[in-house]
């Protein structure tokens, strides 16, 4: 396993005090990231597939974005900087 791939599964699950972030699976396919989450408020989560383009350093949600509550936002924003750093 790559170590930046082995870093983002030493992050899988991040708690903050008003939202989380579980990266349930990811799968390798080229240049490109399929990742699984949940995320958000710990009262209605967010399932989304994404897919990190490694390369380009470009996340897209599949069905689109999540909604853009706070919680949301906050585990959007630690999720781009797992991968970032894990580049």
């Amino acid at each position: 396993m790559p170590r930046v791939l082995s870093f983002v599964l030493e992050h899988r699950f991040i708690r903050g005090d008003d939202y989380f972030l579980h990266v349930q699976d990811v799968l390798e396919y080229a240049q490109m990231w399929v990742l699984v989450l949940s995320l958000g408020d710990f009262n209605t989560p967010t399932n989304k597939v994404a897919l990190w383009h490694r390369q380009k350093g470009v996340l897209e949600y599949v069905g689109g974005a999540p909604l853009s509550t706070q919680a949301n936002v906050k585990a959007h924003g630690r999720l781009i900087d797992i991968l970032v750093e894990a580049l």
